[in-house]
């Protein structure tokens, strides 16, 4: 299903045209840490790969987050840290890339744009989320998320 998905295309530069907004945002929150991190002396890395500008920061800030063709690593050390950091998927199945779970969420801001994060969160709360005990037992009720880790573990389409 990556092939919908192919790097270049008209509707991949669509894509990313409807999601620059959120990527402006990620943009700068990725600068903003990483600068944070290198002035505190724990390195800072920022490279073009998994369809984005990657920022991995050596904050510890327990997470990945994607805003747009953006993605921000901030999880403590940068050679733990990274888009080659395999995690546990939200339903604890399995163990996933994280690079190719984040990439996932670009393609569905490439897709739903500037409402990708409402529709998320809602997805969550649809699903029961507020009865989760942690924010990531909320976030595992989101189809988002999900479809996120089927297509970091099997390659299946990133769109709910």
């Amino acid at each position: 299903m990556r092939d919908r998905f192919v790097k270049h295309s008209a509707k991949d530069i669509a894509g990313k045209v409807w999601a620059a907004p959120m990527t402006a945002c990620g943009v700068v929150a990725g600068a903003l840490l990483s600068g944070a991190s290198l002035i505190t002396g724990k390195g800072a890395r920022i490279a073009i790969e998994n369809n984005a500008i990657t920022f991995t920061t050596g904050l510890n800030l327990h997470g990945s987050i994607t805003f747009g063709n953006a993605i921000i690593h901030a999880g403590g050390d940068l050679r733990r840290w990274n888009s080659k950091s395999i995690l546990l998927r939200y339903n604890r199945a399995a163990y996933v890339n994280l690079g190719k779970h984040e990439e996932a969420h670009t393609y569905q801001y490439q897709t739903y744009g500037i409402f990708m994060i409402a529709l998320l969160l809602g997805s969550a709360i649809a699903h029961g989320g507020f009865e989760a005990s942690s924010f990531r037992d909320f976030m595992a009720k989101s189809d988002f998320e999900n479809v996120a880790d089927d297509y970091a573990q099997f390659g299946r389409s990133p769109i709910p």
